[in-house]
């Protein structure tokens, strides 16, 4: 009878301490899967960011079927609003790096927990990377369309609103007019020239 108390508290005692490796198991599983979670819900957040810049870039595009490159003020207010948009991406992907390089360090290196923070760490660097690169592309853009607005009011003003091309048209005709002339007095200087000296 001893004997049997004995073997039913050991069945007991290994069925308690299966239980409590499953229910480890089962809590260190939840927390990888709260970490999965918790990437699913960030780059949902960035992923609002992306949807309102495809918006902004689609009316830029919009904006320049319609109006060509003239509609300087219109692709300006657009280009203002995507540099807004991208600062406020990039502080947010920031953020995000350093939330999974705070949690990295407080796992053990090589853990699951500790690579699945890693990796997440990794995708953020790249994602601030790409956005940054991104940015300096709209910036670029952003201010050869500032450049070249301002070219043409400076244009306009100068020209009256006709614009290079017809000055240049201008110009072509004063010079050969000019040559024309020059030509015309050269020829009746020589011609006088020629006259007084057989008289």
């Amino acid at each position: 009878m001893l004997e049997e108390q004995l073997k039913d508290l050991v069945k007991q005692e290994q069925d308690a301490l299966s239980a409590i490796q499953d229910l480890t198991d089962e809590i260190a599983e939840s927390y990888l899967d709260s970490i999965d979670a918790a990437k699913d819900a960030l780059d949902e957040h960035i992923d609002q960011y992306e949807r309102i810049n495809d918006l902004i870039e689609h009316n830029v595009k919009l904006t320049e079927l319609l109006y060509g490159d003239k509609g300087y003020d219109t692709l300006n207010k657009y280009y203002d609003l995507q540099k807004q948009n991208n600062m406020n991406t990039l502080q947010t992907l920031k953020q995000q790096e350093e939330y999974w390089r705070s949690r990295m360090q407080n796992e053990v290196v090589g853990s699951e927990a500790w690579k699945k923070f890693k990796e997440n760490l990794d995708d953020a660097v790249d994602a601030v990377n790409s956005k940054l690169e991104d940015m300096l592309d709209n910036l670029t853009t952003q201010f050869e369309k500032k450049l070249a607005a301002a070219v043409e009011r400076v244009n306009n003003k100068l020209t009256g609103g006709l614009g290079t091309s017809y000055l240049d048209e201008q110009w072509d005709y004063l010079n050969n007019y000019d040559d024309y002339f020059l030509d015309t007095y050269n020829a009746t200087t020589g011609i006088e020239d020629v006259t007084r000296a057989y008289q």
